[in-house]
C-alpha cells in the first residue's frame, strides 16, 4: 500500500549516509529504490501509529505529556520503550507533580501506555515534538486528539 505517489515529482539530492544504512537499503535493490521503499515504509508506519493512538488519551493527559516532555530529547531504543515513558511519567509526578498539575492519574495513564506498541510510543513522542516545534499551537485544540 503506497500512501504517497512517489514518482509524481522527484528531486535529486546528495546524502552522506552511514555504510550500515547503505547496506540495509541496497540489499535487494539499488540505492534509489531502496531509499524510496524504506522511507515509504517509515511514512506508512508513522501515519498508522499516529492513527492508532487517536482517542486513547484525554486532553489532560496530552497536556501533561506536552508539559512533562518539554525540552526532553528521546533517542535510540528509548524512543520505542513503553517502560521508559512510564518511568518518565512516574518521575514527572514524583519530582514535579506534573500529572497532578493537569489532573491526571499517572497510574491510569501508564496502564494505557502499557498496552501500546513501540511504534505507538514513538508516535506519542513525535506528536509532542510537533507541538513544541510550532509555538503558536493552541494547546487546548492540540490536546483534543
Amino acid at each position: 500500500m503506497q500512501i504517497y505517489e512517489i514518482m509524481a515529482e522527484t528531486k535529486t539530492v546528495n546524502l552522506r549516509l552511514p555504510i550500515a544504512i547503505i547496506d540495509y537499503v541496497t540489499k535487494e535493490e539499488g540505492i534509489n529504490r531502496g531509499m524510496v521503499d524504506a522511507l515509504e515504509t517509515l511514512m506508512l508506519l508513522q501515519t498508522i501509529s499516529l492513527q492508532e493512538i487517536r482517542g486513547i488519551f484525554t486532553t489532560s493527559e496530552w497536556k501533561f505529556l506536552a508539559d512533562s516532555l518539554n525540552g526532553s530529547m528521546i533517542t535510540g531504543s528509548l524512543r520505542v520503550s513503553k517502560d521508559a515513558l512510564i518511568a518518565h511519567n512516574e518521575d514527572a509526578e514524583l519530582y514535579d507533580g506534573s500529572a497532578s498539575k493537569w489532573g491526571v492519574d499517572a497510574k491510569v495513564m501508564n496502564g494505557k501506555i502499557d498496552n501500546l506498541s513501540g511504534s505507538n510510543i514513538d508516535a506519542i513522542y513525535r506528536r509532542v515534538e510537533m507541538f513544541w516545534r510550532n509555538p503558536s499551537t493552541d494547546i487546548e485544540k492540540w490536546a483534543h486528539f
